[in-house]
Formats: C-alpha cells, sequence, structure tokens
C-alpha cells in the first residue's frame, strides 16, 4: 500500500474512533434504562452515527480517488 493511502487509512481511525467513542457515549445511558424509551432519547447517537457513515464514504471514496 502506498503512503498516501497509508495516511488517509490512519485518518479514517483516527475519526473513526472519536465518533465511535461520542456514539457509545450517548447511547449506552439510555441502553442500561428499564423505563420507556422515546425516539429523542436516541437522537444525539443518531448524529453521531450519521457523521460516521459520512466518513466511511469520504474515506471509500479517497481511496478510489487514490487508485
Amino acid at each position: 500500500m502506498s503512503s498516501a493511502v497509508l495516511d488517509v487509512w490512519q485518518q479514517f481511525v483516527d475519526v473513526g474512533q472519536l465518533l465511535f467513542i461520542g456514539y457509545l457515549v450517548h447511547y449506552v445511558p439510555y441502553l442500561l434504562m428499564e423505563r420507556t424509551l422515546f425516539l429523542y432519547h436516541y437522537l444525539p447517537a443518531l448524529l453521531f452515527s450519521i457523521l460516521l457513515l459520512a466518513a466511511d464514504i469520504e474515506f471509500i471514496g479517497s481511496v478510489i480517488q487514490l487508485q
């Protein structure tokens, strides 16, 4: 693998870890609750999952562009 692809991969891993930790921080507390949960409880976690999807798409586009 070329150096540019490795740099893109490392950036993807760094962003992915940050967004995944943010997702877990917002999702796990509500996962442990035993009462009824509503959609607005999950919205902060949904934001992080959408950002993670955008990071995935950006990574795939970058790798395709470099090849």
